[in-house]
């Protein structure tokens, strides 16, 4: 018999280098005030060798500029939130994932806040980018209290250039404000009603309320009668809201975003507590900005409510601390 032929030793297949991934965008700075010049760095990996990077700066659609390495510069000549991205192709037409960044650009012109017939209490930090100066004074108002009638206290405060000289006035020691929070907490988590969400989108009614955990308000809270929120968490107001009316307590930090374009002042009736327990950091932070320049309105203004304090749903919460008899002599 014949013996059997040995087949022709077949070639090894060469593997296909998988597609390019990237893994981060840095930017570097991430924020300072405008012009904010920026040199932004993509980690990527290419196993075909080589490819073109595609970048967008300011995260609104489309791909700007292309680039072969891995790194361009960039200046944001406007104030605002910024997303960056970038991806890249290699020489076979593979596409990576994309990867983003935030860039903060301030404005101080856009960035400032108004207290109105209110004192502003900061204990840990309060950040914001200015406090009008300059011709940007605060603005007259008509009314029981003038625009501006109160006091801006901060243990820490972030700001940039001079302080106005209408009103204003920055302080390391707040004297002796002091809040029961534990004695508060009990009673409006008693009283109150738990809202199970994280992000809040619709109007509440008047009444008490808790959150455990943080907290999004993405709506306007401005029920005549107002409302009163603790939030066991950080508290965050959403660039879309206008206006707040109520006591809001948060036993962490209180942020108030931004969003693309003006969206106008922020009006908080009432009062709003950061750190409320004093345990850990729960700073202040005024990320809202005027996009239009407009140097007659404040990102956010604080106005004084006293009927909101002392009404008959503030009532439900606060103990009695002192009483007082009149005793026959």
């Amino acid at each position: 018999s014949s013996p059997t032929p040995t087949p022709p030793p077949q070639p090894t297949a060469t593997p296909t280098p998988p597609p390019p991934h990237c893994t981060s965008l840095g930017v570097v700075p991430a924020e300072g005030d405008k012009p904010l010049a920026t040199t932004q760095t993509a980690t990527c990996t290419i196993p075909a060798g080589s490819g073109t990077y595609y970048w967008n700066t300011d995260g609104r659609g489309g791909y700007e500029r292309t680039s072969s390495g891995n790194q361009i510069s960039y200046t944001y000549t406007t104030a605002g939130y910024f997303h960056p991205y970038v991806r890249v192709k290699d020489r076979r037409n593979f596409w990576s994932n994309s990867v983003s960044a935030t860039v903060w650009v301030k404005d101080w012109k856009d960035n400032w806040l108004q207290v109105q017939g209110s004192n502003l209490y900061a204990r840990d930090a309060l950040n914001v980018s200015y406090v009008p100066s300059g011709d940007y004074l605060l603005k007259a108002s008509s009314g029981t209290y003038a625009a501006g009638a109160g006091v801006v206290w901060a243990n820490n405060i972030s700001v940039n250039g001079n302080l106005s000289q209408k009103g204003w006035k920055i302080g390391n020691d707040a004297g002796s404000y002091y809040l029961a929070y534990n004695d508060l907490a009990s009673q409006i988590v008693k009283k109150g009603r738990k809202l199970t969400s994280g992000s809040l989108n619709s109007q509440l009614a008047s009444g008490i309320y808790y959150r455990e955990g943080n907290l999004t308000i993405n709506s306007n809270q401005n029920t005549s009668g107002g409302i009163i929120l603790l939030v066991k968490g950080n508290l965050t107001v959403a660039g879309a809201v206008t206006r707040l009316r109520g006591i809001f307590i948060a036993s962490g930090g209180v942020t108030f975003a931004d969003k693309s374009g003006n969206e106008g002042t922020l009006t908080v009736e009432g009062v709003m507590v950061a750190n409320a327990d004093q345990i850990g950091s729960g700073n202040l932070t005024v990320k809202r900005y005027l996009d239009g320049g407009n140097k007659n309105n404040p990102a956010v203004r604080f106005v004084y409510r006293p009927d909101l304090v002392t009404g008959a749903l503030s009532q439900q919460i606060w103990t009695t601390q002192v009483n007082i008899q009149e005793v026959l002599p």
